[in-house]
């Protein structure tokens, strides 16, 4: 009797702690309501909003700041925990509230995060450095190799660490120089339009930081130089314009303060350079573009570190 009252005993002890090792917490979403996201990411596609008050079921550990949730309509993803508050006890929920989640749901918080396939556009702006090696031999110091530019991108994500980008840029500067042998000043200005695709790699991540790769290639469809005269009467411009390679190292760090809006700051190597090139509009800055009478081809090459701030919007 002994022995059979002591199996039983322990039967019972496993059973309990097995209901103890998959029960759920109860929660209810503060102020400001919230997002379920379907990734333990602010980068995740968003499922639905919760507001004030709602009540859902979530598991015990979280995910990178992130609880797994299941809504009263029955819908699983991932809510901040920053917009939880697990102040209710369970037993006061009523019969009305969530079922808590199965042992199946606290099995799947040490799974890996589900595919989290979400676009995200970016807005950026910044400068950098540019050879321009032909250019400042044949014209002397142009003053144009401090580049500034601004550009945008978009992103879909493949993976939670991997996503597809397709950007555009529009790099420029401009500088006014005098020629020594000339004695004239002259208005030199550079222009490239660099579009790239290629693939962005997640490094690491925190709860808000984050630090990614990236490698792109491409072409710049228009690559221009142009030199205008200014002393002469009707001044008009001398133009070297072609095609041009184009193509980016660079990697990102990325602060997300929650919800869809992030802000980064990218640091990397361009590289944007044309073929050897001759004037295909003559004007009266031509004669800086020539030796005994006859036009140089000179390559354009835009080439070198670059540096940027902008934001991001997941969607």
């Amino acid at each position: 009797m002994r022995r059979e009252f002591t199996w039983i005993l322990a039967f019972l002890s496993v059973l309990i702690l097995t209901r103890l090792a998959s029960a759920a917490q109860f929660a209810t979403v503060g102020d400001g309501g919230a997002v379920v996201f379907e990734g333990p990411t602010p980068e995740s596609r968003t499922l639905s909003r919760l507001e004030l008050g709602d009540r859902v079921s979530a598991a015990n550990v979280p995910i990178q700041g992130y609880f797994k949730v299941r809504t009263r309509s029955g819908q699983i993803g991932w809510i901040s925990t920053q917009s939880l508050v697990f102040a209710i006890p369970q037993q006061e929920i009523g019969k009305e509230a969530v079922s808590p989640p199965s042992t199946v749901l606290r099995a799947e918080v040490s799974e890996p995060a589900p595919v989290a396939r979400s676009a995200r556009f970016k807005f950026f702006g910044g400068g950098g450095s540019a050879g321009l090696t032909d250019v400042d031999a044949l014209l002397g110091e142009t003053g144009l190799s401090l580049t500034r530019g601004v550009g945008a991108e978009v992103g879909y994500s493949l993976s939670p660490t991997v996503a597809f980008v397709f950007r555009a840029e529009y790099q420029y500067s401009q500088s006014v120089v005098r020629d020594e042998v000339t004695l004239k000043s002259y208005d030199h200005a550079v222009s490239s339009i660099p579009m790239m695709a290629g693939f962005e790699f997640q490094i690491s991540r925190s709860r808000n930081w984050g630090w990614s790769g990236a490698l792109m290639g491409g072409l710049s469809p228009t690559t221009r130089l142009s030199t205008i005269s200014l002393g002469d009467e009707s001044p008009n411009q001398t133009e070297l314009s072609g095609a041009s390679w184009a193509g980016l190292l660079g990697t990102q760090i990325t602060y997300s303060p929650g919800g869809r809006i992030s802000y980064f700051l990218e640091s990397g190597y361009l590289l944007a350079f044309t073929s050897q090139l001759i004037p295909t509009v003559e004007g009266n800055g031509g004669e800086l573009y020539q030796v005994d009478g006859e036009y140089i081809p000179i390559a354009i090459d835009l080439s070198g570190p670059r540096l940027s701030l902008g934001l991001s919007v997941a969607f």
